[in-house]
This record gives structure tokens, C-alpha cells and sequence, in this order.
């Protein structure tokens, strides 16, 4: 199966320029207004976060705003509450920058229709409701300790053989594999059934749970090490330090994806990547499907860029909406296997 990751990609890359490091770059600030298109009037109690992230707040009576210590680069930022329709702003923040960013949301005239009645679900929603857990949490180990909080807000419907999913209010994952609950502003969701293409687009904020004693907490900390060990973030950090033989991975350029078949030479990072130590960023640049093998967990996977070349930011990640296409056992992964912007390597 195949999914088209359509989110801002959790990833991070190892910094490599030289004088520059993590813990000399001063954070940013974000602040701003919230206010009813209709009215004027500000609007207190919306959700303002940065998406991806574990950074946000509420507005206050004012409808203002403020977020601090950002760390630098190229952000979505999300406002939400129910009620009214959320809005994205993209931008990209400098260190020490302060930013004043305003919201204006329009109030949304809900439908009959688009009301859940519990009482009148169709027998096929159940049916609809485990495909979107499935290709939604994904289907590793993790998946199975997530539940869906407000899962009886979710609409389906069949448009063309494909499933459409979307929600009202933020979709609320309470993963306990993890310790964090996932806040996920639904933007789009389908899975085509005739060529099994999943494509869905989201804004995630996570918030930690409180572990109930220490024993959980332990097993949050090694159960997120074993979630990003092998993942996509360890691989394009491991590439960018250059050490990805020897933490486990494995590459190769094939025509398409092909299970059982390892091409006979590997290629080097510097075939696929190309680094601008002026501008601070890298750019990745291949036609082909970027098959990687994990030896480790002997997973294989393969990534397929949307554009023919996605630049990475100042951290590496990629400013665009869709940067690439995710097949193998990364396309088997979802929000269940997710960690926040940034949380192993913080300054």
C-alpha cells in the first residue's frame, strides 16, 4: 500500500555546517490576535499551536496569543476551536525574531447531514470506522494502545470507490504505547480502494500524558527510542552525519517498489543529496524510488520525491506540502508511531 503523506513530515537532520549547533540558536516568539469574521469581536479559548509540535496555547479574553521559545525555521501555525472553520498561516521564523500573526475565523453553519446521530449510524460506518484506524494509527505495535477519544465525530462517506473521512472538531488520539495525545486537525482523508492509495493531510499537536507511576514511564521512554530507531527521522538524520551504514540502513535507486529484491551496489548520500553550506540547507535530488533497508528490524522501505528535488530548511525539514511518497513499511505507519517536532534533539 501506498501513502502520500500530505502533513509537514516529522523529521530531523543532524546539523552539519560548521560553527552552527542547536544550543546557540535563540528561540523565537509568536504572538497575535484571534478575532470572529462576523463580529470583530476577539475570540477567547481557541487553540494555537504549532503544528507538529508540542508548542501552543489558548487565547485569553482578549483573543491574544502568545507563544514562546520557538526554535527557528520554516512553521505551520493552527488555530482552532469548535465551532468555527480552523485556519493554517506558514511562515518562516529567524532567531530572536518576534512575530506579531493574526487569525480572523469564520463561523461555520453546521448541516443535518453532517451531524453524527449515534442512533441512526449506518451499519457501514462501523465497517468505514477500521479502515480509517487502520490506515489512520497505522499498523505497527503501537497502534494497538491509541484510542480514538471522540471517534463518534467522524463522517464517511464513499465518493467513487474511494472513503472519505473528515471531522468537525480535531480528532483526539490518546496514545498510551507513546505517553501523548495527538489533537489532529483533519484536513483531508481517503483511501482509494481500486489502486489502494492512501492520502490524508492533518495538523498534529501533542500534548504528554502523565504517566500513572514509573514503570510507565519507562516503557514511554523505550517504547519512543524503539519507535525512531528505523524510522524516516533516523534515516535522513543518519544521512546527513553520514554515519547510515553504520546505524543500520542501507540504499539503493530502483525503477519501482518490488518486495524480496535487493539491488546488488549500494549508492552514497552524495548521489540523492546535495548540501549548500552557504545557505545553511541541503537539497535532495533523485528521480527514481530511494529504496532503504534497515537491517536492525529488517524493514525495507521506499521513498518516491513528489517534486524532482525537496529542500530541506535550516533544520532539514522540507517546506513543501508534499514533499514525497512513502511505500513499505513506512507507508504502513500513522499517527500511532509518530513523535513530536523536534523531541530528541531540542536544544
Amino acid at each position: 500500500m501506498n501513502s502520500i503523506l500530505k502533513f509537514s513530515v516529522i523529521l530531523f537532520f543532524c546539523l552539519i555546517f560548521s560553527g552552527i549547533g542547536t544550543a546557540q540558536v535563540t528561540r523565537g516568539t509568536i504572538s497575535g490576535f484571534v478575532t470572529d469574521r462576523k463580529t470583530n469581536e476577539p475570540l477567547v479559548g481557541v487553540n494555537v499551536f504549532i503544528s507538529g509540535t508540542m508548542w501552543g496555547t489558548s487565547t485569553n479574553k482578549k483573543g491574544y496569543f502568545c507563544i514562546k521559545n520557538i526554535i527557528p525555521g520554516h512553521h505551520v501555525i493552527v488555530a482552532s476551536i469548535i465551532g468555527y472553520a480552523s485556519l493554517t498561516r506558514e511562515m518562516d521564523l529567524a532567531p530572536d525574531q518576534e512575530t506579531r500573526l493574526n487569525f480572523i475565523l469564520s463561523p461555520v453553519v453546521y448541516n443535518i447531514d453532517e451531524v453524527n446521530i449515534i442512533s441512526k449510524r449506518p451499519r457501514e460506518w462501523f465497517e468505514y470506522l477500521k479502515y480509517f484506524k487502520m490506515f489512520f494509527l497505522g499498523q505497527s505495535e503501537y497502534a494497538w494502545g491509541c484510542t480514538l477519544m471522540n471517534e463518534y465525530q467522524l463522517n464517511f462517506s464513499i465518493r467513487d470507490r474511494k472513503l472519505v473521512a473528515t471531522c468537525l472538531a480535531p480528532v483526539i488520539v490518546l496514545n498510551r504505547s507513546l505517553g501523548f495525545r495527538v489533537d489532529c486537525v483533519l484536513r483531508e482523508f481517503y483511501y482509494d480502494f481500486t489502486n489502494n492509495n492512501l492520502q490524508y493531510i492533518f495538523q498534529p499537536k501533542f500534548v504528554e500524558l502523565i504517566n500513572r507511576n514509573k514503570e510507565e514511564l519507562e516503557d514511554w521512554k523505550e517504547n519512543r527510542e524503539k519507535a525512531y530507531l528505523g524510522s524516516i527521522h533516523h534515516f535522513l538524520k543518519s544521512l546527513i552525519k553520514g554515519d547510515y551504514e553504520e546505524q543500520g540502513f542501507y540504499m539503493w535507486l530502483t525503477d519501482k517498489p518490488e518486495e524480496n529484491k535487493n539491488p546488488k551496489e549500494t549508492i552514497q548520500v552524495d548521489s540523492i543529496m546535495v548540501v549548500d553550506s552557504v545557505k545553511h540547507k541541503c537539497n535532495l535530488i533523485f528521480d527514481k524510488y530511494l529504496q532503504v533497508k534497515y537491517v536492525p528490524k529488517e524493514t525495507v522501505s521506499w521513498i518516491k520525491l513528489i517534486p524532482h528535488e525537496v529542500a530541506l530548511d535550516f533544520y532539514a525539514y522540507p517546506k513543501d506540502l508534499i514533499p514525497w511518497r512513502l511505500s513499505g513499511d513506512w507507508g504502513r505507519l500513522g499517527v500511532a508511531d509518530m513523535l513530536p517536532k523536534y523531541y530528541f534533539d531540542s536544544p
